[in-house]
């Protein structure tokens, strides 16, 4: 691919790729697949849709006749494809990477560095830690989604605590050790898989009698019973387990531990694909760094409340990346949007639209997704239909 004189502005369709870790969905639950409008391959997971220019697997659009990747066409024209600012302030590139997320069952327990950690990282392990960019995220439930998101206030792990001894007696922590290093404790024993089948397996019993077991609780049992010794599991006893219904988000910046359980979503985050993982996983583990880029701050999940406006919800978590947009239209939709020299990205989740970028006007539906770009001053999405699509712009 080469570069020629006129860049050729226009509304791109995307082809986005997907990635089979073996927490995805799977057949006739397989969310992705059907999304895009295609049958699933049996007993084949489907994890994540990327979109975006990530390395590891970007985009890909039709220009000039030749099927490119996105990420190609932004370095040979960023200041078009960008604009200025963004490209200035990126270094060239798209500052976001943007995924649907299908979990069939529990992702690692994980954290993200910030941008000094990724560095250094980057720079120690660039096997493990592919890029140098931190990965603050929001995610947006698609139907429903489980998760374990930053550790609960002390209170309530105590009193967890308090109920489960044999969870200290693990870490061999005395009963007045502070939350933060009981789990710093237990973290750095996951080895140890003797004493720790034990807990795990007094916790099973523990629960299994009790006549009202937590939805956390619950949960507990049910990855127990597919990960089996595994230290990750301590963490339903110190992370807040939420459960997000459609519209819902959470946030999470650099060294909030999460994990997500079960659910579709889509995720936003900044373009970076470092993960720092300590259990739930048959991947890379790294307890070590996990535990020095955590960040043990004691409180509620604060699930995002979007600013509504007709038929827009807008979750702007006030990091300068992304902010990402939610419509959903009942019967009509008609919004024309002016560059303001940035990029904009649309995916639709169902319904159908019509896009005109002022050369042409095209149809789009379910599952498909497009790039504007920022040499685009105006373009129109128009739908008759019930409309469900995400646009993620930069602020």
């Amino acid at each position: 691919m080469t570069k020629t004189d006129s860049f050729q502005p226009k509304a791109f369709k995307l082809y986005n790729k997907v990635q089979h870790y073996d927490w995805g969905t799977k057949n006739a639950d397989a969310y992705i697949p059907t999304l895009l409008g295609e049958v699933p391959e049996p007993d084949i997971p489907y994890a994540e849709l990327w979109i975006g220019t990530h390395p590891r697997l970007s985009s890909e659009v039709d220009y000039d006749g030749k099927r490119v990747s996105l990420r190609d066409l932004i370095s040979l024209y960023p200041l078009d494809m960008l604009g200025k600012e963004t490209a200035r302030k990126f270094n060239n590139n798209l500052p976001y990477l943007f995924k649907v997320l299908s979990a069939g069952k529990a992702l690692s327990i994980q954290t993200h560095p910030n941008k000094e950690q990724a560095v250094k990282l980057h720079t120690v392990d660039p096997v493990n830690y592919p890029d140098d960019n931190h990965k603050p995220e929001i995610a947006v439930a698609l139907d429903t989604l489980s998760t374990l998101c930053g550790f609960m206030p002390e209170e309530e792990i105590l009193n967890r605590l308090n109920e489960y001894p044999e969870i200290r007696d693990f870490a061999g922590c005395g009963t007045i050790a502070p939350p933060e290093e009981v789990y710093r404790s237990i973290m750095v024993q996951h080895d140890d898989k003797i004493k720790l089948a034990a807990v795990l397996e007094s916790l099973k019993k523990k629960i299994g009698m009790k006549q009202n077991p937590t939805a956390a609780e619950k949960e507990f049992l049910t990855q127990y019973e597919i990960f089996g010794t595994d230290v990750g599991l301590l963490s339903f006893f110190f992370f807040n387990f939420v459960a997000l219904h459609e519209g819902q988000g959470v946030f999470t910046g650099a060294g909030v531990p999460h994990a997500y359980i079960k659910g579709n979503i889509v995720e936003c985050m900044a373009n970076s694909d470092n993960v720092v993982r300590a259990g739930l996983t048959g991947k890379f583990t790294d307890v070590n760094t996990l535990l020095d880029v955590l960040q043990f701050d004691f409180a509620p999940v604060s699930v995002m409340q979007p600013e509504h406006s007709d038929v827009k919800s807008v979750y702007n978590p006030g990091i300068e990346e992304f902010a990402l947009t939610r419509i959903t239209s009942v019967d009509y939709y008609n919004e024309t949007f002016h560059s303001a020299d940035k990029p904009r990205l649309f995916l639709i989740i169902d319904g159908k639209v019509e896009i005109g970028d002022g050369i042409q006007r095209v149809c789009y539906g379910k599952g498909e997704s497009v790039f504007f770009p920022a040499a685009l001053a105006a373009f129109t999405i128009s739908s008759n239909d019930s409309l469900k699509a995400f646009i993620v712009e930069i602020p």
